[in-house]
């Protein structure tokens, strides 16, 4: 990214000093003075006297402005778009997601709603492409993307960093989650923490009053790291480690289906609602019942998503390990979601 390190004036050090008066030899020479001392003046220092030094900053910062306005303009003259790749790219990633087409990030009826990106959304609906590709890479530019991958596509990094946290999270398909082996939250951690760098440009990181361990104990709902951990967290998995990362806000069972969901709210469920209870109240394995009754697999039969959009009143779809799939209502009688919070909002 272009750097502007402001004008730097230049002062000579070296005054000129008046001549010294020689001695009288055989023929006496007129004497010579200098004229009073000045040291040379820029046009920067004229302006900043005329001014006022409140004025003369004001006028830097400008000349500043234009100085990046002017490599802005050249580095977009340089690049050569190739405009019906956009147009592929940017009709696919413009599409609705649905599990034939898990790349998809379906902003193309969102643009509207996005602050800053009612231009893009106009020449979007209008079916101006190349216009709306030159538009992508001006604003590429003004993220920082390195030249050589300005593309003037709307894709997930650009999208991220325009739509926020949530729609980071729910646009992460497989890309940023390669490293992650096969539990069901640790793929939901991994779209966390990368749709957080993607949408901000910074690692995720814990409030202060926070721990790493209690965050693993929520995300993985442990059983036996239950009694560690605040009551409003046990059993609430990848909504619950959301929230505790102050980045989220619970989302009641009710209003789950009611329509609430935001993409890229995180979600808990499990089969029997008995198990969700033990884990609430941190039931002992060795003195409950209930736990004794049905037995440890019942503690594992759950697993955590990543919304992306509903499909029906009763259905939704949701990134699940690796894939795109719908899930329905019944499948499960326990739901636990929590809706992202952009970082940095109280």
């Amino acid at each position: 990214m272009w750097r502007d390190r402001g004008p730097h004036s230049t002062y000579d050090r070296h005054m000129p000093q008046p001549a010294r008066r020689r001695r009288r030899t055989t023929t006496r020479e007129p004497e010579t003075r200098s004229p009073t001392a000045v040291a040379p003046v820029t046009q920067l220092q004229s302006l900043a006297s005329m001014a006022g030094n409140a004025a003369f900053t004001r006028y830097t910062a400008s000349m500043g402005d234009v100085r990046l306005a002017e490599q802005r303009r050249e580095t977009l003259g340089r690049i050569k778009l190739d405009f019906a790749k956009a147009k592929r790219s940017n009709k696919g990633y413009a599409a609705l997601p649905s599990e034939k087409t898990p790349s998809a990030l379906g902003w193309g009826k969102k643009l509207e709603g996005v602050k800053g990106a009612e231009q893009l959304a106009k020449l979007w609906k209008e079916g101006r492409h190349d216009e709306f590709a030159q538009a992508v890479a001006a604003l590429q530019v003004d993220l920082g993307v390195r030249e050589k991958d300005v593309d003037g596509v709307l894709g997930p990094a650009t999208w991220a960093r325009i739509a926020g946290f949530g729609e980071a999270m729910a646009g992460i398909d497989k890309t940023g989650i390669e490293q992650v082996e096969h539990l069901c939250y640790e793929f939901t951690e991994r779209r966390m923490r990368s749709g957080h760098q993607r949408a901000t440009g910074k690692p995720l990181t814990l409030p202060k009053d926070a721990t790493m361990k209690d965050f693993n104990r929520i995300i993985a709902s442990m059983p036996e790291g239950m009694k560690a951990v605040e009551p409003q967290y046990r059993g609430t998995g990848a909504a619950g480690a959301l929230v505790y990362a102050g980045l989220g806000d619970f989302v009641s069972e009710a209003d789950i289906w009611a329509g609430t969901l935001r993409p890229g709210a995180t979600l808990q469920v499990f089969k029997h609602r008995e198990a969700f209870d033990l884990l609430s109240r941190a039931g002992d394995k060795n003195k409950d019942k209930t736990w004794q009754k049905l037995g440890d697999k019942a503690f594992f039969y759950g697993t955590s998503y990543v919304f992306v959009r509903y499909e029906s009143q009763n259905k939704m779809l949701v990134r699940h390990f690796g894939r795109l799939e719908s899930v329905s209502r019944s499948e499960w009688k326990v739901w636990v979601a929590a809706n992202t919070r952009e970082p940095g909002r109280p």
